[in-house]
């Protein structure tokens, strides 16, 4: 299974992230996305992604819920939503999204 992990420079995005690199279960990494943080191999944005996924393992933050939704409608990946606090708003997105992938 191939994984992006949206958040990978928060705790639980960078346990994943280690995980995933010693092929877990036969898992691997194939983009580590944080918006907030900088690191080797960490990219910006899901826009910046070159390589598709079969799922999305999200730990970033509430507020990037709508980007995420519109990336994994746009390119029919399906979305773990590892998040809290989402506001009205960002919710509908997330149940919006819902209707197109799992």
């Amino acid at each position: 299974m191939k994984v992006i992990v949206n958040g990978a420079l928060g705790r639980m995005g960078r346990e994943v992230t280690r995980l995933l690199s010693e092929k877990y279960r036969g898992a691997t990494l194939v983009g580590a996305v944080d918006a907030f943080g900088e690191a080797e191999g960490v990219i910006k944005s899901l826009d910046q992604l070159s390589e598709r996924a079969d799922v999305i393992v999200d730990f970033s933050s509430h507020v990037a819920a709508p980007a995420l939704c519109a990336y994994a409608v746009a390119t029919g990946t399906p979305v773990v939503v590892s998040t809290t606090g989402h506001t009205e708003e960002e919710r509908a997105a997330i149940l919006e999204a819902a209707k197109s992938v799992p």
